[in-house]
């Protein structure tokens, strides 16, 4: 290092900052790839509860509002429990099965179709 070329020095301590950043940058990097695994491990996003529904994710939107699909909302997305899903969809299912039918079944309905369908 000479200390008489004023280049030389500013040029090392370009250097020397630029591995502080390529430092900071890769720390930041397995950061946020540490923090996505954990998320990922116990949480499903919207548009993997979509897929298991195979529903469009705005519909999976609505069941969070109106059928109490529980979610957490961590900065923009939503982000479901697994096993809070899996709870829910259980329920869920119980629910769609037991479909009620009319008080006089379908005979009504069928002899009316025979009555005023067209031969």
């Amino acid at each position: 290092m000479s200390a008489n070329n004023p280049f030389e020095q500013i040029n090392e301590r370009l250097d020397q900052i630029q591995k502080s950043l390529i430092a900071w940058f890769s720390k930041q990097e397995n950061n946020k790839n540490q923090q996505e695994r954990t998320y990922s491990a116990d949480f499903l996003t919207l548009p993997e509860v979509a897929i298991i529904l195979k529903k469009p994710i705005g519909t999976v939107r609505g069941y969070i509002h109106s059928r109490g699909l529980p979610a957490k909302r961590l900065g923009k997305p939503y982000l479901v429990r697994k096993d809070d899903f899996a709870e829910w969809l259980s329920k869920w299912q119980a629910a769609e099965t037991e479909i009620t039918l009319p008080p006089g079944g379908y005979s009504r309905m069928l002899e009316h179709r025979k009555k005023y369908s067209k031969p």
